[in-house]
């Protein structure tokens, strides 16, 4: 063979090869990874046109978050001027998707592997050019002109007054982007409001974005085993109890025992939220203060906040059921109530008893308030005894219920009360409902969600009960509580 065809066969290999390693199917291949029906539609789709706007509708535990780093760290390694900007609800959940592309890095085969050049908890520099930048719901940094832009809005539904700024940035970076370029927003439905819900509902404005829902009966991991084609094809035209009896496999249906039927359809079904009856109304998210944040360990709210009063609530879960124990702390910072630490656990009796007991001695409270009803009558007895004057017991009752959440309702809208920036405060206090009775009386009804039954904001209301006695004669309290 002459060099004159060698060179040219050799050509050929090379050509072959590079369009094979420009395939992000190959790279699945590569890595081993195997998609659910709907993630492989949604990744070769994600870059299929010119223009690529997506927004998908999403059942919780679908893992599509997951699915756009696996996609942008791909195109990284693909091309050399891709920029990956990923906008998550809170900055924690940030840092937790570059540990994801981390993880998904080291299934690369280190032969194909682009070499990492700037690597921190919030963005990767790849040494062929391409970047994944990753951040919070603030402001977005911008990129080069001419880049290829993959921009993930992650549960964005969820972000209150800052989807407006947050998606005219991404446009202004939209009108610059090279041709392949993608725009996902993607998210468990809220209520029917937001951008999120407007670019869902309005496909006439919207019409350039293509549309994809996502419910549990897409997903194996929910699915009775060997139903997945039957669920997908009549699911959808059944009822929610019909469903999920039929289709839905244990994990599912031990979620479904465990919720409301409207939180069961919001969060696994894709349906939004109506806000009518809702006690705190559909926008909680304007009572946030970006400057607060939950500490880890009582020894950190006694180092911060030790010369501040301090309130808390505990709610006390049953021994079966969803139901967690739920830890919540207040602090009176110079005349406004913030929260300075939430914990929810399952826990066998003398456990909970020794977690108050530490933080009972740890942040030295003046005022513990214990609900009677259940195994905390029996938790309040055995506290009294060594803090004296400090446990308090307290029987709920529709009234003082009531009474508590006008409240906290109050002091959010004169701005005496702020809540620190939380998605599942936000789900709770969004299931706090009016509703009426039997008796045609107004009621206040805390509907089950897929973690319980309103915990954390049931333990809140108790350190809002105990705060209003501090304000009484005493400075410093604390509220445990059972519903």
């Amino acid at each position: 063979m002459s060099k004159t065809a060698k060179y040219i066969i050799a050509q050929q290999q090379a050509l072959s090869m590079n369009y094979i390693i420009a395939d992000p199917l190959f790279w699945l291949s590569l890595m081993g990874i195997e998609l659910e029906d709907y993630q492989l539609e949604l990744f070769l789709n994600f870059s299929r046109y010119y223009s690529n706007r997506l927004i998908v509708n999403k059942s919780r535990q679908v893992g599509l978050s997951w699915l756009v780093c696996l996609y942008a760290l791909i195109m990284c390694h693909i091309r050399g001027d891709v920029t990956a900007i990923f906008v998550s609800y809170k900055q924690s959940d940030s840092a937790d998707k570059i540990k994801r592309i981390k993880d998904l890095y080291k299934l690369i085969p280190e032969a194909f592997r682009q070499k990492i050049v700037v690597d921190n908890r919030t963005s990767l520099q790849f040494e062929n050019g391409s970047e994944i930048i990753s951040q919070g719901k603030n402001h977005v940094r911008g990129s080069d002109s001419n880049r290829f832009l993959i921009m993930l809005l992650d549960e964005f539904a969820f972000y209150g007054s800052y989807d407006e700024p947050i998606y005219t940035s991404l446009n202004g970076l939209w009108t610059r982007a090279k041709a392949g370029s993608g725009m996902f927003l993607i998210s468990t439905p809220f209520t029917e409001k937001g951008r999120f819900w407007q670019v869902w509902r309005d496909r006439k404005q919207y019409r350039n974005f293509r549309r994809y829902k996502i419910c549990w009966w897409n997903f194996s991991g929910l699915v009775k085993e060997g139903l997945m084609e039957e669920a997908r094809r009549i699911a959808p035209i059944l009822s929610t109890e019909q469903r999920v009896k039929k289709y839905g496999n244990e994990k599912l249906l031990d979620i479904f025992k465990g919720m409301s039927l409207q939180s069961f359809q919001q969060e696994f079904e894709a349906m939004f939220s109506s806000s009518i009856g809702c006690y705190f109304g559909n926008d909680i998210e304007k009572y946030f203060e970006n400057d607060y944040e939950y500490c880890e360990t009582f020894e950190e709210i006694a180092e911060k906040y030790g010369d501040y009063p301090v309130y808390a609530g505990y709610d006390v879960a049953s021994a079966e059921g969803t139901d967690r124990s739920a830890l919540f702390v207040l602090v009176d910072y110079n005349g406004v109530l913030i929260p300075v630490y939430k914990k929810e656990l399952k826990a066998r009796f003398k456990e909970q008893k020794r977690f108050l007991e530490e933080f009972l001695r740890t942040v030295n409270p003046e005022k513990l308030i214990i609900e009677e009803n259940g195994v905390g009558n029996n938790l309040a007895e055995d506290l009294e005894e060594e803090f004296a004057g400090v446990v308090e017991r307290h029987t709920t009752t529709q009234k003082s219920k009531a009474e508590d959440f006008a409240t906290i309702k109050t002091m959010l809208q004169k701005e005496q009360f702020k809540l620190v920036e939380d998605q599942d405060i936000i789900l709770q206090m969004s299931s706090v409902r009016l509703k009426q009775a039997k008796n045609g009386k107004a009621q206040i009804v805390i509907e089950r969600s897929g973690d319980g039954h309103g915990d954390a904001v049931m333990a809140m209301s108790l350190a809002v009960r105990a705060y209003k006695k501090a304000q009484e004669g005493s400075s410093f309290c604390v509220g445990f509580a059972r519903y």
